[in-house]
């Protein structure tokens, strides 16, 4: 009998570990965004309800874009130096 190759098996295939970019999450529910920040889920509801963070549903779970999260902490950064 006679083993089947994989096709990782083959010379002259590289696997690369998946970068970082890779797998992060495109969204989090409102309480892992939450956990994230260091805030409560009531603020994260707030944000989104403001427009601050965009979010979507996936059946009853409500999701928030981690590129809003990314975007929202750079304006928090941009306004924390324009004060100082």
């Amino acid at each position: 009998m006679t083993r089947q190759t994989s096709w990782l098996d083959r010379p002259g295939v590289v696997v690369r570990p998946p970068t970082v970019e890779e797998l992060r999450p495109t969204a989090l529910p409102i309480l892992e965004a939450a956990r994230y920040l260091g805030v409560s889920r009531w603020t994260i509801q707030r944000l989104r309800s403001s427009g601050e963070l965009e979010g979507f549903h996936i059946g009853a779970a409500a999701m928030i874009t981690t590129a809003s999260i990314d975007a929202y902490v750079d304006r928090q950064r941009e306004l924390e130096h324009v004060d100082k």
